[in-house]
């Protein structure tokens, strides 16, 4: 489909010059950010090629001491630099920390599965709460995705989608590539498009890489279903026999963790009659 899609200034429409599309389906991808003063420098180019926003001022104001402002050049000093490569690991580690461990019980949704954004309005959230912004739940998203879309937050019934994650088992242990478990799915899954599960890389944020090529199982593929269709999902380094379709290869992850993604979420989702399942730990 993006192959065959054509983008072109206006000006050439009469004689467009051919998009160049860029294959990385099985290569090794990363989608990590820079580390150490190579971090602060990005930073600065995006605020350099941006226009800040009005809730960002206060950042400003700090990142303004760090030798970061608008329509300046970064040039830190030695000491600065220094600084700064610290910073950003203590920052990573928070991150980190925010995302995996703390925020765990920020917003439950099953036992081991907490929504990736927290709503907090009937109409949807912009991550605002009533009393003070959301500052720990955006490190959340902003450190494991990018910035939400609004139908992403809608607490009721939509044409939208809703993320759910988890990063531990059902005993309350960190998913481990080096370990097999079955993930049951019960029957009906409350969406009226599809579903999809998507296995991450716990350092890198990035898909799970593996000779298969292939990180996540949705709805679209042609899974092995049990008699009242609900379907057991498998994840660690060796597919169980016969459910290679069912399986998603981990062991080139240390840690990982999933998303679980409901296109058009449908009531069940939201009053919670339909259940999703922990992982649990299988012998191989």
């Amino acid at each position: 489909m993006i192959a065959k899609s054509k983008v072109y200034p206006y000006s050439e429409r009469a004689n467009p010059k051919p998009n160049r599309v860029l294959r990385v389906s099985g290569k090794h991808v990363s989608t990590d950010f820079p580390k150490g003063i190579e971090y602060w420098k990005m930073l600065s180019e995006v605020i350099n090629h941006n226009p800040v926003e009005e809730r960002d001022r206060f950042f400003m104001a700090m990142l303004k001491p760090l030798g970061i402002e608008k329509g300046k050049p970064f040039a830190p000093d030695e000491r600065q630099k220094r600084i700064l490569e610290e910073g950003a690991r203590l920052g990573h580690a928070m991150s980190q920390n925010l995302s995996f461990e703390s925020r765990l019980s920020a917003s439950p949704a099953y036992k081991h599965w907490v929504n990736v954004i927290i709503v907090t309005t009937k109409e949807g959230s912009q991550q605002e709460s009533e009393y003070y912004s959301e500052l720990d739940e955006r490190v959340n998203y902003l450190y494991l995705g990018t910035w939400p879309a609004y139908a992403m937050t809608l607490p009721f019934p939509s044409k939208g989608q809703r993320y759910l994650e988890a990063f531990k088992d059902k005993d309350g242990n960190w998913l481990d590539g080096a370990k097999h478990y079955k993930l049951h799915v019960p029957a009906n899954v409350p969406v009226e498009e599809f579903w999809s599960i998507t296995v991450y890389d716990n350092l890198t944020r990035s898909m799970t890489m593996n000779k298969e090529n292939r990180a996540a199982i949705s709805s679209y593929d042609k899974i092995t279903k049990n008699a009242d269709g609900s379907a057991d999902l498998y994840f660690g380094p060796k597919a169980p026999a016969g459910l290679e379709a069912n399986w998603v290869d981990t062991s080139a992850s240390k840690g990982w963790f999933v998303w679980f993604r409901f296109y058009a979420p449908t009531e069940p989702f939201f009053d919670q009659s339909w259940q999703l399942s922990d992982f649990e730990r299988v012998k191989r």
